[in-house]
């Protein structure tokens, strides 16, 4: 929250002021339960506005009207138990295994629905029956200094409208211009699963979210540190190494 001051309860904010239970608020001040606002003060549950005021539900009002206003839907939540929550999992946009939540805090299916979230996005039909594991050709076959420019245009343009299919998630993914072009020049392998199931690989080799109770393998101190006690000897202590 770089600049950010007298905020609850909220992410991505910048140079923000009283900022409450609210989300992507950039130089705004006196907001609450907003999303993506900019250069705003006094909002209340409004979305997308840019150089806004006294607004509740992307409508202006009259400064006496918004107190009012505000304070009657403040009075309606506290009565329902809303007031002074984060928006709830329900009205997130995403499908729970598809965001980066799952990504540091796993929840099997029955335990999202259970939570009132979404699971399961949108399965695209698939425009192309292969799959990424039998329809892309090897890595050279896309270089033209290796075929030759005719036939490398051609792989070229038919991986480019290839909709491939992912083993893991079965969800629908492809090959952009950029990541092709990294590929070829670096003689890599194209991806044969989808985009966030590469990423879940890669968070695999992140240590878990979890502190154990260790002593420095260089001054016997103890520390905390996400490294189990299986784990080889670490130094975490701020004590000197002496070299």
């Amino acid at each position: 929250m770089p600049n950010g001051e007298s905020c609850t309860q909220t992410c991505v904010v910048v140079n923000a002021f009283d900022v409450k239970y609210s989300f992507y608020i950039f130089d705004s001040k006196n907001i609450t339960y907003c999303d993506s606002c900019r250069n705003s003060s006094e909002l209340f549950a409004c979305i997308g506005l840019n150089h806004g005021k006294t607004s509740i539900m992307n409508k202006a009002y009259s400064q006496q009207e918004y107190e009012v206003l505000k304070t009657k839907i403040i009075d309606h939540m506290r009565s329902t138990g809303e007031w002074g929550q984060f928006f709830p999992l329900s009205v997130s946009p995403h499908p729970y295994e598809d965001s980066a939540a799952m990504d540091w805090y796993p929840l099997s299916e029955s335990e999202v629905l259970k939570r009132g979230g979404r699971w399961g996005g949108e399965i695209f039909p698939l425009t192309s029956s292969g799959s990424s594991t039998d329809s892309s050709l090897h890595i050279s076959q896309y270089d033209e200094k290796i075929v030759g420019h005719d036939i490398a245009v051609k792989n070229i343009e038919t991986v480019m409208k290839t909709v491939f299919k992912c083993p893991v998630s079965s969800k629908p993914f492809q090959i952009i211009a950029p990541e092709l072009a990294f590929h070829i020049s670096n003689l890599i392998p194209l991806p044969t699963i989808h985009p966030r199931e590469r990423n879940r690989e890669l968070m695999k080799l992140r240590n878990p979210r979890e502190l154990h109770e260790r002593e420095c393998g260089e001054c016997g101190k103890k520390i905390s540190t996400s490294y189990t006690p299986d784990r080889p000897a670490v130094r975490g202590s701020e004590e000197p190494s002496g070299f």
